[in-house]
């Protein structure tokens, strides 16, 4: 289990990974360190990476953009939305955690630790969003552009290539050319403890077709959700 001690005696080698030298380190360890652990161990440190997670998206979001806006130069709003997505959300963002090698360095309170929790993807994007976050306030915009372009081109350009289904977007696309209300997604269920939750969603499209799905998060169970759903209605076509 890491410590606030062992995020200041190995910055050197996270600063290696993330390929970005910080001005100020102690942005570096905020954007480390998870809410569970602050709150367990106050005397370490009085700070925790959520303000900067909520940045990070927003940061995140903008550079995706700016990056798509001026190489698709015909693409509609509607087009580089669902582009945009499948590039800035959780499972990608966990995986960006995943292939700097530093999740295991997020500090995690003990319940989160014997969850495994450093592995988990809300983490590990919560994680990657505060890390922008802390390279945008240190340095600027263009340097947290540099560390997107110079870490993850390969993977950009992958996922333009070929992108994840977004069952949600697809699902929404159906319904409104087919004239349908727009999909109404529920939480119909939650279970286990609160550090490794499972949802269950059930998403109702007019009164075509009801679907459930889970996941551990929200976000998770509603693709699945979609996914089913679209199924379902492919399957009565």
């Amino acid at each position: 289990m890491k410590s606030f001690e062992d995020l200041i005696k190995n910055t050197k080698m996270l600063e290696d990974k993330i390929g970005y030298r910080f001005h100020d380190k102690q942005i570096l360890y905020q954007a480390l360190v998870h809410k569970s652990y602050a709150n367990e161990w106050p005397e370490k440190t009085d700070f925790h990476n959520e303000r900067l997670e909520l940045l990070g998206d927003a940061v995140l979001g903008l550079i995706i953009v700016d990056i798509l806006f001026n190489r698709f130069k015909d693409f509609s709003e509607g087009k580089l939305s669902i582009l945009k997505a499948t590039l800035v959300d959780a499972p990608a963002c966990a995986n960006y955690m995943l292939m700097l090698g530093i999740n295991e360095y997020i500090l995690l309170g003990r319940g989160e630790y014997q969850s495994s929790g450093m592995q988990k993807e809300n983490i590990m994007a919560d994680g990657f969003e505060a890390l922008v976050a802390a390279i945008y306030l240190d340095g600027g915009l263009e340097k947290a552009k540099a560390f997107i372009l110079k870490n993850f081109s390969e993977t950009i350009e992958k996922s333009i290539a070929s992108p994840r289904q977004n069952y949600k977007a697809n699902l929404q696309d159906f319904c409104q050319k087919n004239r349908h209300p727009t999909p109404s997604y529920s939480v119909v269920d939650e279970m286990g403890p609160d550090h490794a939750k499972t949802f269950i969603v059930k998403v109702t499209v007019a009164k075509i077709v009801q679907a459930e799905g889970q996941g551990s998060s929200k976000k998770d169970a509603e693709q699945e959700a979609a996914k089913n759903a679209l199924k379902k209605i492919e399957e009565d076509l």
